[in-house]
């Protein structure tokens, strides 16, 4: 039996007809592990700031020199922000208050555990190999209350650091008060400065420090006005490298 024209054509319409697209499913999604962005970032390169391990003080050096237990190992630790007077320097010598400040340094550490805070400003480890930190001994940071205390200057080395700001205000608090290497019996053993002839500063005046300033270019003035030197530096501006190298707070803008 011939089919009909009418079955022909539904044929030929059929074949001509064009196939539905198919969209595909979606992808089953990428399982992310909990807590886990999905979004991939750069690996974070920063310095960890507060260590939350306990690392037991093995012994103080002197009033901004400990040595603690790092990483299964003894470690020396540069106090980061703070100067104390020396005490086994082998050009100064004992300077005022240096043995007040290991004494207290050592009463407060020892036989203690503390935990360690770095700073990437700094770095990790001085010329020295000393590991560079803030200290702290529970809610106490160590090298904060040794400026504040009177026992150690502010310090800065040479770029500015986390808490500097804090630790100004803690000298100028303790120098207001006379505390520590701030009473008479040190600070009548600071020399005093030759200022030049037409000085118009007060360089025996109440102590400045690097806060007390608008600028490098003013503290420096204000240094060179008062015959300040690398050597003789009685208010520690210039505190860069060292003993100094004539630059006064090179901190400041």
């Amino acid at each position: 039996m011939k089919p009909s024209v009418v079955t022909l054509c539904l044929l030929l319409l059929t074949a001509c007809t064009p196939a539905e697209k198919t969209i595909p499913d979606a992808p089953d999604p990428v399982p992310q592990v909990a807590g886990e962005s999905a979004k991939t970032e750069s690996p974070d390169t920063t310095m960890p700031a507060r260590d939350s391990s306990s690392h037991a003080v093995l012994e103080v050096i002197d009033g901004d020199t400990v040595r603690i237990e790092y990483e299964d190992k003894p470690v020396t630790v540069r106090l980061i922000g703070i100067d104390t007077p020396e005490t086994k320097h082998p050009q100064k010598g004992v300077e005022c208050f240096g043995p007040q400040a290991a004494a207290f340094l050592t009463t407060l550490l020892s036989d203690q555990n503390v935990t360690i805070e770095l700073d990437e400003s700094q770095g990790i480890y001085d010329r020295y190999s000393r590991l560079l930190a803030y200290l702290w001994l529970g809610d106490t940071m160590i090298n904060e209350l040794m400026v504040s205390e009177g026992y150690a200057f502010e310090y800065t080395y040479n770029l500015p650091y986390r808490y500097q700001g804090r630790f100004m205000d803690a000298q100028r608090s303790a120098r207001e008060q006379k505390r520590g290497l701030w009473g008479a019996a040190c600070v009548t053993r600071i020399p005093s400065a030759t200022a030049v002839p037409s000085c118009a500063y007060d360089c025996n005046g109440p102590d400045l420090d690097c806060g007390d300033f608008g600028g490098q270019k003013d503290a420096q003035e204000f240094f060179n006005c008062c015959g300040f030197s690398a050597a003789n530096d009685p208010m520690r501006l210039d505190n860069a490298k060292g003993t100094g190298n004539g630059l006064a707070c090179e901190s400041l803008p």
